[in-house]
């Protein structure tokens, strides 16, 4: 597959989830509130790395910033929708922040199913190198290094890598979605787009 199919069929994957989603009924609560927007944020940050990488002259730079809000909101909408206490959600609400990404993953990780612990997995191998394309570190930086020009120097794995990953997350927003609306026929979709996918941290 190359990559303009490659990049098609992610654009397919985003287009399948948004009409998925569209006029899915939630229960109307703060929990479900908060735990859906994150992760519709999680899908619309995947949608924009898609268009990012689209355009005539990709744009490498803010594509790959994004992964690290891919991962943030995912988790967030994990620590809403199972952990957060209504004091919790309601100290949010007035504008204090969740915990941090550590506190998160080991209340999230306590939840059958997800003690298995590959997001920590995820965290621990990959979290250095999200925050540094997002801040402009080491990480981003030296791909704008060549040996004359400084122009984006990104390899065409570590482009599928971003592709890949921000799919799964795009899907397993879609389950945890399915999850807070107790919807089983979205989530048998998804569980089969999960596996379609080849998916291989899908936390069920």
């Amino acid at each position: 597959m190359n990559f303009s199919q490659r990049l098609a069929q992610g654009h397919e994957l985003a287009a399948w989830i948004e009409q998925l989603v569209y006029d899915l009924s939630l229960p109307d609560t703060v929990r479900t509130r908060l735990a859906g927007t994150c992760f519709q944020v999680a899908q619309e940050h995947h949608q924009a790395i898609l268009l990012l990488l689209s355009q005539t002259h990709p744009l490498h730079a803010p594509a790959f910033a994004l992964l690290r809000p891919v991962f943030d909101s995912y988790l967030r909408g994990l620590w809403f929708a199972h952990c957060a206490t209504d004091a919790d959600l309601e100290r949010f609400v007035q504008g204090k922040s969740p915990p941090n990404m550590p506190a998160m993953l080991a209340a999230i990780e306590q939840i059958p199913g997800f003690d298995v612990r590959q997001l920590s997995d995820i965290y621990n191998r990959s979290w250095s190198a999200m925050c540094a394309y997002t801040h402009t570190g080491s990480q981003q930086i030296l791909r704008w290094s060549t040996s004359d020009a400084i122009q984006p120097n990104y390899s065409d794995a570590e482009i599928n890598e971003v592709i890949a990953f921000t799919e799964a997350l795009a899907i397993l927003s879609t389950l945890g979605l399915a999850t807070i609306a107790a919807n089983k026929f979205l989530a048998k979709s998804v569980l089969a787009k999960a596996l379609e996918f080849s998916i291989p941290f899908v936390v069920f």
